[in-house]
């Protein structure tokens, strides 16, 4: 019963095959790859081997440039989804999980208990925090799970105008459609209801 992994591997999948496909409308030899200067200058940057003040990602699997379009594709499906699926998971159900005080405390008011010993109400009331504290963080939740931002798919701006990849757009909305019917479906089987890896839920990146 781990529903996020399980709409996971279908959103990873869409995704993926989003990036794949628009890389294969712009990248048709490997010298198209090669002689791409602000992409692979993006791999290095990645990789700290500009300057001091790169990114410095760890575990970037690239050694300072992309020398296929896999490695492309593959850091790109994992940027897209960390962005949008990936945050859109842990926000999603912020305010579920800490509207309620003792489920999610994000603060303790003296010392924690140092024993095995039961706790009384009244020792657990002593550890809860002021009350605008706690109206602040209730707040913060509700903000973090509004996305007031396009979905994923959409685009406040488009930079895409061949007709090929205006295609594999739309195809990629088509498929997000079809993610949040499936997820409906399993929803329907499932024990508890899980919405918050589906697209029309989804930010399209973590700010704007």
């Amino acid at each position: 019963h781990y529903y996020y992994r399980d709409d996971a591997m279908v959103l990873w999948s869409v995704i993926h095959n989003y990036v794949a496909t628009i890389c294969e409308v712009f990248y048709k030899t490997a010298d198209d790859l090669r002689l791409d200067h602000e992409l692979q200058l993006m791999a290095a940057e990645l990789c700290n081997c500009v300057s001091d003040e790169s990114v410095r990602l760890r575990g970037i699997p690239i050694k300072g440039k992309f020398e296929n379009l896999e490695q492309v594709v593959d850091l790109f499906t994992c940027i897209i989804y960390t962005c949008s699926a990936q945050f859109g998971a842990i926000s999603n159900g912020l305010y579920e999980q800490m509207s309620y005080w003792p489920n999610w405390p994000v603060s303790m008011q003296g010392d924690p208990p140092s024993t095995k010993e039961p706790l009384t109400e009244a020792d657990v009331n002593k550890l809860i925090p002021p009350t605008v504290p706690l109206i602040n963080t209730l707040l913060l939740s509700k903000i973090l799970t509004e996305h007031e931002m396009p979905k994923l798919g959409e685009y406040e701006v488009e930079f895409l105008y061949e007709p090929t990849a205006k295609y594999v757009l739309n195809k990629f909305r088509e498929d997000l459609e079809h993610v949040d019917g499936h997820i409906e479906i399993m929803n329907t089987r499932r024990l508890v209801e899980y919405t918050s890896l589906s697209p029309k839920n989804l930010p399209n990146c973590m700010f704007c």
